[in-house]
């Protein structure tokens, strides 16, 4: 057998592939089971004050920052400094429950931009044995099934840090959409620098055949399309990062072009009927216009998945759950169509009576008008208020059946 030309051998592609083996298997041996982004933070930032007062809390809440927001706005005080991004209590609710039933403690896991596959991990890495609460509240909105200007499940930060291995093998029809996707999402955490190879590959190609001359281009900075004060931001600045995904799923399912075009007559109708409302809430109907942009189905029939697992879960471990659809300006629930929005809400019905959570709708109560909002999407301090009296009954009467 012949081998391999010499010059193959010292090739950048041959020792990127070399060092590429050498290091995967030296960090495996250091890692087990852990997943290096774990390993590297020294301590899991997501779940460092699960137990705080002596004992583990109560109860959990969880969610997106529809779930964030309001019970940061209800416990701010001028003479408390509290940093949003490190907040996880919610003294407004233990006042409300005590009121009712005596003393609980409360911690929020909810984290913005949280989708259901990201709270599967939660719940199933933090919320047992000791850390185990009487009841999960869990706040859910259509982005968290789908949201366009996430590329994918794998792309956020609970599963870089959460998600190892044997999470990617029982939770196959969550992190996937196909054979060969899952495939890669199985090397991203059975070798640790899987996702790093490209950038090696280019930095050992650079070492190997760098120019003598080379001249260093500069690299623009790009302001972030999503700021609600960037006025210069338009739907087609936003949408021009999304469009080769778009044409690739067109080619799956031709009805999503039709679908796109009436995504954007609703986003017309949205700015249209909120003339008079603020720049910064029109900004946030943009927004949600492209989280919306077409139905992803295949990525919400994976998210529904991930939420029937965290109810197994939490059946299993004897957690009581309370599945609450969160409530959203009018304006932002006509970006959606109408036969999606009634689709989700049955879907979320049927699911928790399946596995034994208790689920209530909180979209079109009366008591969320245009005043409790502090954008088409997040509750203000007056409706975290509204949110959290609702709550607090539901909870009781939960921890009481």
């Amino acid at each position: 057998m012949r081998l391999p030309d010499y010059n193959l051998w010292k090739s950048p592609a041959m020792a990127s592939l070399a060092i590429f083996a050498v290091i995967n298997t030296v960090v495996l041996g250091a890692l087990g089971n852990k997943t290096l982004t774990y390993a590297l933070t020294k301590q899991n930032r997501i779940g460092d004050d699960l137990i705080y007062g002596g004992r583990p809390a109560d109860i959990v809440l969880l969610g997106s920052s529809v779930m964030r927001g309001p019970f940061y706005y209800c416990d701010l005080r001028p003479a408390l400094s509290l940093v949003y991004e490190n907040y996880n209590k919610s003294i407004a609710l233990e006042k409300a429950i005590d009121k009712i039933d005596g003393e609980q403690k409360v911690y929020n896991f909810a984290r913005d931009g949280e989708m259901v596959s990201d709270a599967m991990l939660i719940v199933n890495d933090f919320l047992k044995d000791k850390n185990k609460p009487k009841v999960l509240v869990y706040g859910i909105a259509p982005r968290d099934f789908l949201d366009h200007t996430l590329p994918s499940e794998t792309n956020t930060e609970e599963f870089n840090m959460l998600a190892n291995l044997a999470d990617c093998l029982r939770y196959y029809n969550v992190f996937a959409e196909s054979g060969w996707q899952w495939l890669q999402v199985l090397a991203s955490k059975a070798l640790p620098y899987f996702d790093a190879r490209k950038a090696v590959q280019e930095k050992l190609a650079q070492m190997f055949n760098r120019p003598q001359n080379a001249v260093t281009t500069p690299v623009a900075t790009k302001q972030d399309p999503f700021d609600a004060t960037n006025e210069s931001s338009t739907r087609e600045d936003i949408l021009r990062p999304l469009k080769k995904k778009f044409v690739e799923a067109v080619r799956k399912d031709k009805t999503l072009k039709a679908e796109a075009i009436a995504s954007q007559i609703r986003m017309q109708k949205a700015l249209m009927d909120a003339q008079d409302d603020t720049e910064a809430w029109r900004q946030g109907l943009l927004q949600y216009s492209i989280r919306y942009w077409y139905i992803d189905k295949p990525r919400y029939n994976r998210q529904m998945h991930a939420l029937q697992a965290l109810l197994a879960i939490t059946k299993q471990r004897g957690i009581k759950v309370m599945l609450v659809n969160m409530p959203l300006a009018a304006g932002n629930v006509s970006l959606l169509p109408q036969d999606f929005y009634l689709t989700y809400l049955d879907d979320l019905q049927k699911t928790s009576t399946k596995y034994g959570a208790k689920f209530i709708n909180l979209q079109n109560r009366k008591e969320f008008d245009r005043s409790c909002y502090k954008d088409p999407v997040h509750l203000n301090v007056f409706g975290g208020h509204k949110l959290i009296d609702l709550l607090a009954s539901n909870i009781v009467d939960l921890m009481k059946n």
